[in-house]
Formats: structure tokens, C-alpha cells, sequence
């Protein structure tokens, strides 16, 4: 598929895989939740070993259920070829009515989902921030909807297992299938540097703009 680079210092690679970009505004990429989804084999600076902290927005439109597996469907995963060890991730459970957006990690060695972070609606433009800290043990995650602090939690995070390779993927389930419908049109990621509520709602505001 074709190939587009990120606007960060890495100017890290990405492949659409059958993935089309809408060119009206707001530009986006567009999954069909059938066969599409986005790849990078070269983002081993977002693997869960790689990183004390980590800032991670996304902004999207969920469409439909189309595509999911057992009612979910992966927006982001940070594995290579799925499995336990070393993980992040975040996806939709109950993709068909209630849409629960849920980030999944991995804290010692053992895999762990948050609880639901916010149930959301279709056909709506959302901007979606977290703040993982693994340096503190205090409400060391915390999550943003339209720039607004929805739900924090405090967790031990002090594993050292790797998670192999370097590949991430959107759209998708790294495993495959659990496919998401809808658009996608930005991600960014801030290694090592936690967003404050302020800068979070500032980051909202700088975006929003382009999705009204």
C-alpha cells in the first residue's frame, strides 16, 4: 500500500493497507472496517519498554460496528503480533450499542484493561488524550474527552517486559481483525513528557476547530 511519513522528529513510516484518505475537509483516513488499517514496522520509540512517560491523542469517528470481533474494535495497538507481554492499546468493547472506549496495559506481567472510560455516540468527531506515567503511582493515568479530565486512575507500572519487534498498528487488532469503521485523521504521541490538564485542553482547542 502507500506509504506516508509522521510530522514527528522520527518522521516514522506508515503504510495504508487498503486505507483510503478523504481530501475534504476535515481530511481524514478512512477504514471501511473491512480489510483496512495502518501499519508501522518502525515505532519501536511508542513500545511499552521505550518509555517512562507517555501523552497520546487520537481523534475519530466511529461509524458503525462494522468489522468487529466479539463486539470490539481496536482504534490503536502497541504489540507487534498480539500476546501479553509488554502492551498498550486502546479499543471499543460493545461496539454495536453502548461503545466503550477502554485503554488496555500491562502493569507487572500480567495484562490489565481499565475500566470504561466513557461511552460515546456514532457520527461524532472526538478528540481523545491520555497521560501514563510510570514514574508515579498517583493518579498516573489520567483521560481526556474534548479536552475535559473524564477519569483518572492510580496504578503500580513497573514492568520491564519487552514487547518484541517494532510495529504498531491502527485500525486494527495486531492479531488482525476487530477492525475499526470510521475516520481517523490525527495521532500524536509525546515520549517521556506528561501533558498537563491545562496543556491537554489547550491541544483540544488548537483541534477542535478543524472538526466542527
Amino acid at each position: 500500500g502507500s506509504t506516508v511519513t509522521d510530522m514527528g522528529k522520527n518522521r516514522t513510516p506508515f503504510t495504508l493497507s487498503s486505507t483510503s484518505f478523504n481530501a475534504d475537509r476535515p481530511q481524514s483516513f478512512f477504514l471501511d472496517g473491512t480489510d483496512d488499517h495502518i501499519v508501522s514496522t518502525d515505532a519501536a520509540f511508542l513500545k511499552w519498554q521505550n518509555w517512562n512517560q507517555l501523552s497520546f491523542t487520537v481523534v475519530f469517528k466511529h461509524l458503525s460496528a462494522q468489522g468487529n470481533t466479539f463486539d470490539r474494535v481496536y482504534i490503536f495497538d502497541g504489540r507487534t503480533t498480539g500476546g501479553g507481554n509488554g502492551i498498550y492499546g486502546l479499543f471499543v468493547d460493545n461496539a454495536s450499542t453502548q461503545r466503550e472506549l477502554t485503554l488496555f496495559y500491562n502493569t507487572t506481567s500480567t495484562n490489565y484493561e481499565e475500566p470504561t472510560i466513557t461511552t460515546y455516540d456514532f457520527n461524532e468527531w472526538y478528540i481523545y488524550t491520555f497521560t501514563f506515567d510510570k514514574t508515579s503511582s498517583t493518579n498516573n493515568i489520567r483521560h481526556y474527552l474534548n479536552g475535559v479530565n473524564v477519569f483518572n486512575r492510580s496504578v503500580t507500572a513497573n514492568s520491564t517486559t519487552e514487547n518484541s519487534g517494532s510495529s504498531v498498528w491502527i485500525g486494527r487488532y495486531s492479531g488482525g481483525n476487530y477492525r475499526f469503521h470510521g475516520h481517523i485523521p490525527y495521532m500524536s504521541a509525546y515520549i517521556n513528557t506528561i501533558l498537563t490538564p491545562e496543556q491537554a485542553k489547550q491541544n483540544y482547542e488548537a483541534l477542535r476547530w478543524r472538526f466542527q
